[in-house]
């Protein structure tokens, strides 16, 4: 394997508990994720994506509750993604 194949290669970690695996953390659902948000924002990057469980966090400001709406379906419609939480931080 080249190390161009190694990052762009999708990556699954496991996530464990006491050598108990709990869940996988998908960086292919994230990058997905942010390009559909990227794109949504004129190719500006506003939050940050991350899934573990086909669960995606999507950490940032939203504008408002409408925003938000409009994040969480787009992040949502990524094949694989189950839930999508939103983690709002305020504005500086």
């Amino acid at each position: 394997m080249r190390a161009r194949d190694l990052m762009t290669t999708p990556v699954h970690l496991p996530v464990l508990d006491d050598d108990r695996l709990v869940g996988m953390v998908s960086d292919a659902l994230a990058a997905e994720a942010h390009g559909r948000l990227d794109e949504y924002r004129g190719g500006v990057r506003r939050w940050e994506v991350f899934v573990a469980d086909r669960v995606a966090t999507v950490a940032g400001t939203f504008g408002d509750a409408g925003e938000g709406r409009a994040v969480r379906v787009l992040v949502g419609s990524v094949p694989g993604i189950r839930t999508v939480r939103l983690d709002a931080t305020e504005e500086r």
